[in-house]
């Protein structure tokens, strides 16, 4: 039986089953978070984990930072407001972003239509289950900073909120999801298996991306919409626009 070309809808429908068998009636603590990639080839990690070598030079890298540039990168609001900043000038760090909103995380699940290579691969959407009252303990991500990264009682990611600063984040309900180091080794691992905060995921088909991209354009999910302080896109799309 051939697959389902994946819509906007048929999406959204997948991942409400998912997070409504996730959901204890009961429980007032359970939230949702979703990220979207445009392979189901990428792993869930973050820029830092890349290459060994940021991750080996991660405080070098954040205080040269804060020393050239202080007017920008500055940790007087904490450690997750740093990386959050160093993240978003394109720094590595082991934040790696998620979302509230089902659609922010569809959008760049579809990908780039100029790149060929992600477009003949399917996307997917990671729904992730996690506590709100852990999400605001920003305490105790800071305890984690002073303890390098390492963790006796847990090795999983920490969902956690974003600084409400920067623009971007606040468009797309952005969130972060805080990797720590595996044990004494500096050396992040994937997120995968059993007792990872991941509940579910949708694969969204190559033939569907296009479709999927239109729809949420026609609903106000864009590049544009979504990268606000990037002049470039939007007069881009603004060209697009009137490209008949």
């Amino acid at each position: 039986m051939p697959k389902r070309r994946a819509t906007t809808h048929t999406v959204i429908s997948d991942i409400q089953r998912i997070t409504s068998s996730h959901r204890d009636k009961n429980d007032n603590y359970t939230r949702f978070a979703f990220r979207g990639q445009p392979s189901v080839e990428y792993k869930l990690l973050p820029s830092i984990a890349r290459n060994q070598s940021f991750i080996d030079n991660e405080d070098e890298m954040s205080s040269l930072a804060k020393y050239r540039k202080p007017e920008i990168f500055s940790d007087k609001g904490g450690i997750i407001a740093l990386l959050a900043n160093l993240q978003h000038y394109g720094i590595p760090t082991r934040l790696l972003d998620v979302t509230r909103n089902i659609l922010v995380a569809l959008f760049f699940a579809c990908g780039d239509e100029n790149n060929k290579e992600e477009a003949k691969k399917p996307g997917v959407v990671y729904v992730f289950k996690y506590d709100i009252r852990e999400s605001c303990n920003i305490i105790k991500a800071e305890e984690y900073a002073r303890n390098k990264w390492e963790s006796s009682d847990n090795t999983n990611p920490m969902i956690i909120e974003a600084p409400t600063n920067l623009h971007r984040q606040n468009v797309q309900e952005g969130m972060y999801m805080l990797f720590l180091n595996d044990g004494k080794e500096k050396k992040i691992l994937p997120i995968e298996g059993t007792g990872s905060p991941i509940v579910g995921k949708v694969v969204i088909t190559p033939g569907g991306k296009k479709v999927i991209k239109q729809e949420l354009e026609a609903l106000g999910i864009s590049q544009a919409t979504l990268f606000p302080e990037d002049i470039d896109l939007f007069c881009k799309e603004l060209k697009k626009q009137f490209c008949f």
